[in-house]
């Protein structure tokens, strides 16, 4: 398959579910105009249609149905097959940003994106090493250090995280699981040695209850509670911190909110960044434990002096 015949998949997806249900006449008048018709043809021939149907059933596990009943229309169907709903969601949409940046050239000085860490390039040999169940070395360098040290692991699962990938990995010898930055990492091998990975292993299962993506065995989760300014409450209620966030009391100028994690550094420091218009009410040791922050901090910027 080619690049463009892949544009051309995901430019048919995205105007069918932008669309919610549309006619091949429609399509049609749509395709006329779009970048990726690199031919200028008026209409995409009907066998050719039949066949992108069937090659986004096959990649995306998306069914293309159609329906006499409203209109002799098409619309995506709303069953999810095989890949898992929110990788094949982020594929999709990350390919559907990439065609609307090509359709939108002459904004392209209007259109301001984030920059993502280098690390991508190494998506492909883990993602290999893990199909085939293999032991990787990598070697890698934590901020801290002025060197890389060489290490083997066992990748088990890949996570994006604020714009960073991750891989969470076993950790040879000591068979620790560690999650591992892909930005950081300078040099990767996949190796002829095998691993076994458990048959019950869940990836989702090892991040359920932290914010972000570092495991730390020795915090146990429990349950948190903070208070939020209305302003921040707004935030939170369209963005969870976190699957388990229940807002369980709601006013005018604040509302509560408890959530199930582990309140580790990073939980803090995500807290953190809305200063006062958040406040931790309980468990009282990390309420504690952020209110030593904060007045680090005041030091730092020396509150309270003349």
């Amino acid at each position: 398959m080619t690049a463009n015949t892949f544009r051309k998949l995901i430019w048919l997806i995205d105007t069918i579910q932008s669309a919610g249900k549309i006619s091949l006449n429609d399509i049609n008048a749509k395709w006329r105009n779009a970048t990726c018709n690199d031919e200028k043809t008026d209409s995409i021939p009907r066998r050719t249609f039949l066949r992108y149907k069937e090659t986004i059933l096959e990649m995306f596990d998306l069914e293309i149905v159609f329906s006499k009943a409203d209109g002799n229309t098409y619309s995506i169907s709303d069953e999810s097959f095989g890949m898992g709903k929110k990788t094949r969601n982020w594929i999709l949409n990350s390919f559907s940003v990439q065609n609307l940046l090509q359709e939108s050239q002459g904004l392209k000085n209007r259109i301001l994106l984030e920059d993502i860490p280098s690390g991508a390039r190494f998506l492909t040999p883990l993602l290999e090493a893990m199909k085939q169940s293999r032991v990787v070395s990598i070697d890698y360098q934590k901020f801290a250090d002025t060197e890389p040290t060489s290490r083997r692991i066992e990748p088990y699962a890949l996570k994006l995280d604020k714009q960073r990938w991750y891989i969470l990995a076993r950790k040879l010898p000591d068979n620790e699981l560690r999650t591992y930055a892909l930005d950081r990492i300078t040099k990767i091998e996949v190796l002829d040695e095998l691993f076994v990975i458990d048959a019950d292993f869940n990836a989702a299962d090892c991040f359920k209850d932290v914010v972000g993506v570092f495991i730390e065995p020795e915090v146990k989760a429990q349950k948190v509670i903070i208070r939020a300014k209305s302003n921040i409450a707004n935030y939170l209620r369209t963005l969870p911190l976190h699957p388990s966030q229940i807002e369980t009391e709601r006013t005018n100028d604040y509302s509560v909110f408890s959530f199930t994690v582990k309140p580790d550094v990073e939980f803090e420091s995500c807290l953190m960044r809305y200063g006062s218009s958040v406040e931790i009410l309980e468990p009282e040791y990390f309420r504690n434990k952020f209110a030593k922050s904060a007045q680090e901090m005041c030091k730092l910027y020396g509150c309270g002096q003349p």
